[in-house]
């Protein structure tokens, strides 16, 4: 059987995602707001809510892993919280969609969402 690398392995989960896995969201609402402000809200909330967040910085170049997701953040009880900001029509990019695909293989909890509403209901206990 042949064996495929790291990076043979990350381009087919993203074509994988890509073609219709789960870790594409759909958005809430016909018209999300831009991405930016989609950021700058779920850090005011998560700050709000005294949650830890590792965020990465939309206006500088990224120190973090390209395709990383834009937050990880820490909930209680030991859930951490991958997340990937989208605008209502924003598309994964290929090495986008290899992250999050291999972090919901190890087991981890990742999500593309395209609105304040969607991470609210991620965050929210019970939800």
């Amino acid at each position: 059987m042949p064996r495929m690398s790291p990076a043979d392995y990350g381009a087919w989960l993203a074509r994988r995602c890509l073609a219709g896995s789960s870790a594409r969201s759909e958005p809430i609402g016909r018209h999300g707001p831009a991405e930016a402000e989609l950021h700058d809200a779920i850090l005011a909330e998560c700050r709000r809510r005294g949650l830890k967040v590792v965020h990465s910085r939309m206006d500088r170049a990224s120190t973090v892993s390209v395709g990383a997701p834009d937050f990880v953040v820490a909930l209680p009880f030991g859930r951490t919280l991958w997340v990937e900001c989208k605008s209502a029509k924003g598309k994964l990019r290929h090495d986008q969609a290899a992250w999050i695909a291999t972090l919901k293989s190890l087991g981890h909890e990742a999500h593309v969402v395209r609105s304040l509403d969607q991470f609210l209901t991620l965050i929210t206990p019970n939800s």
